[in-house]
C-alpha cells in the first residue's frame, strides 16, 4: 500500500475516534441533563397517615422532645410508637369481678342511707342488710389480699 493512503488511513482513523468520543460527551451530558440528582429513591415508602389528636400542651412537649434528640415530629412520634413498650390497661377478669361486687355493695349501701335520712332510724331490716354487705366486703377484701 502506497504511504500516502496509510497516512489518510491513520489520519481518518484519528478523526473518527475523534468524533466517537465526542460523541460519547454529549451522551453523557444528554444523561447527566436528565438525571439531575435529587434526593435518592426511598427503600420504604411511607405514604400511610395517622392522626392523632391532643392537647396544645401535649404537642408543645411532644415537639420539644423531638426537638432535643434532633428528629421531625414524625419520625419521633413513629420512633415512640414503634420502639416503646406498652402498658395494658384492662384488667385481669377477677379484679374486673370484684370491681362490680363492691359497686352492687356500695349502691345497695346508698339506698339504705338515703332511706335512713329520709326517716331519721334504721329498722333490723336494714341494719342486717348493712352488716351483710360489711360481712361482703370483708370477703373481697381478703379475697384481694391473697
Amino acid at each position: 500500500m502506497p504511504a500516502v493512503f496509510l497516512s489518510y488511513l491513520k489520519v481518518f482513523k484519528n478523526k473518527l475516534a475523534r468524533l466517537h468520543a465526542k460523541h460519547l460527551s454529549r451522551k453523557m451530558e444528554h444523561h447527566n441533563r436528565n438525571n439531575k440528582g435529587g434526593r435518592p429513591k426511598l427503600k420504604v415508602k411511607r405514604n400511610e397517615r395517622i392522626s392523632v389528636r391532643c392537647s396544645l400542651l401535649e404537642a408543645k412537649i411532644i415537639l420539644n422532645k423531638a426537638k432535643r434528640v434532633n428528629l421531625s415530629k414524625s419520625e419521633f412520634m413513629r420512633e415512640s410508637a414503634l420502639r416503646s413498650k406498652v402498658v395494658s390497661k384492662t384488667f385481669p377478669k377477677d379484679i374486673l369481678q370484684f370491681k362490680a361486687e363492691i359497686n352492687h355493695l356500695a349502691s345497695n349501701m346508698n339506698q339504705i342511707a338515703k332511706s335512713a335520712n329520709q326517716k331519721n332510724y334504721l329498722n333490723k331490716e336494714e341494719i342486717i342488710q348493712l352488716n351483710t354487705i360489711l360481712v361482703d366486703l370483708k370477703i373481697i377484701s381478703n379475697k384481694i389480699l391473697n
